[in-house]
């Protein structure tokens, strides 16, 4: 008899993690480059609460990090990951454990190098701005 093998979805993983961790909700501003993603987290019992602004919201996480030792901040590609530098750089100093949940545009949306909304200098931008935060 064959086995069935069941597929995990990212969300699906997630959220699983997140309920292991004691971590109820997240916060951020929803955005596209992720919106199925953070639609699916909102169906499958997993609120992104939302702030007035990423910034807030990630200094949201990052105290709710500190009461419930994680927190998710969720932001769209660029533009919103560019405006949680400050509050990730911060956690990272004192060792807060922050997630930031960010979406990207797909291999296909990146075909040919088009200028896409939100896109900075090139698609990795906000990844090298995060992977310097994680160095120094």
């Amino acid at each position: 008899m064959a086995k069935t093998q069941t597929m995990t979805t990212i969300p699906d993983f997630l959220i699983r993690r997140f309920k292991a961790l004691g971590v109820d909700e997240g916060f951020g501003i929803v955005g596209d480059y992720a919106l199925k993603l953070f639609d699916h987290l909102y169906r499958s019992g997993f609120p992104i609460l939302v702030t007035t602004d990423e910034q807030g919201a990630a200094f949201a996480a990052e105290a709710y990090a500190r009461i419930r030792s994680f927190g998710i901040c969720a932001v769209t590609y660029s533009v919103g990951g560019f405006k949680v530098v400050n509050a990730t750089a911060g956690a990272w100093a004192e060792n807060v454990p922050l997630l930031i949940l960010s979406g990207a545009p797909g291999l296909s949306e990146r075909q040919g190098d088009p200028l896409l909304h939100h896109k900075v200098k090139n698609f990795d931008t906000q990844l090298e701005v995060f992977k310097d935060i994680e160095l120094t």
